[in-house]
C-alpha cells in the first residue's frame, strides 16, 4: 500500500496538472472549440469515475477562480442571453459562472436566441446541475431524461405564449387554454419528438467535443 505522503504527493500533482490544463484552455480564442475542451476534459474526469459532488468540489475549491475569465468583454453574447435568468444554485461564485456560461453555449449551439422561450430554458436548465449538464451536452448517460426537462420548459413557454398574447394574465378562460394547450403536447408525443431532435443535435457535435481535446493534447 502506497504511503501516506505519496498519495497526498500525487494527489497535489493531479491537482497542479488539472489546473495548468483549465489554465491552457482559457488561453483558447475560438469560442465553440473552448467550449468543446472544457466539456470534454470533464466528461474524461466523469469517466474515470468521478461523482457529482467530487465534480462540483473541483469545480468550486480548485478552478472557480479560472472560469470568471470566462466573464471577458468576447464572452457578451452568452453573458446576455443568460442575464437574470438563471435560478439559483449550491454553487460557488465561479462555479456559478460556469454553470451560465455552458448553458448560454449550449442553447446557442441548439439555436435559441434571446427571448421569453431562451429564458424559461436557462431557468429549467439551472436547476439541472453542472454534473448532469455536461453529461447532457455530451450526449451521455439518460439524453432523453434530461433533455425531457428542457422540452418541458420550451412547451410551457410556447402554451403560456399563445395564451397570454389573447387573454388577461391568470384569466380563467387564459389558464384554460393553457392547460389545455399543454396537456395536448404532451398526450400527442410532441415533448419526447422534440427531446429526440435535441439529443440528435448534441450527437452530432460529439465528434467536435473528440477533435478539440486531440488538438488541446
Amino acid at each position: 500500500m502506497k504511503n501516506l505522503k505519496l498519495l497526498v504527493n500525487e494527489e497535489l500533482n493531479k491537482r497542479y496538472i488539472l489546473k495548468e490544463n483549465f489554465n491552457k484552455i482559457m488561453l483558447i480564442e475560438n469560442e465553440q472549440q473552448k467550449f468543446n475542451t472544457i466539456i470534454g476534459n470533464f466528461g474524461q474526469l466523469i469517466d474515470e469515475g468521478h461523482t457529482e459532488e467530487q465534480i462540483n468540489e473541483i469545480i468550486n475549491e480548485q478552478l472557480g477562480d479560472i472560469f470568471t475569465s470566462l466573464f471577458s468583454p468576447n464572452n457578451n453574447k452568452t453573458q446576455q442571453l443568460n442575464k437574470g435568468n438563471l435560478g439559483k444554485t449550491a454553487l460557488s461564485a465561479g462555479g456559478s459562472q460556469l454553470q451560465e456560461w455552458l448553458i448560454g453555449k449550449f442553447l446557442i449551439m441548439l439555436g435559441f436566441k434571446k427571448g421569453p422561450i431562451l429564458n424559461a430554458v436557462s431557468t429549467a436548465l439551472s436547476e439541472v446541475g453542472v454534473f448532469e449538464l455536461i453529461n447532457l451536452i455530451r450526449g451521455k448517460y439518460k439524453c432523453q431524461k434530461t433533455s425531457l426537462i428542457l422540452v418541458n420548459a420550451i412547451g410551457e413557454s410556447i402554451v403560456r405564449i399563445v395564451a397570454e398574447s389573447g387573454f388577461k394574465t391568470n384569466s380563467t378562460i387564459g389558464n384554460y387554454i393553457r392547460n389545455l394547450l399543454f396537456e395536448y403536447l404532451s398526450s400527442n408525443g410532441y415533448t419526447q419528438k422534440i427531446a429526440n431532435v435535441i439529443c440528435q443535435i448534441i450527437q452530432k457535435n460529439k465528434p467536435n467535443i473528440s477533435k478539440s481535446l486531440q488538438t488541446f493534447t
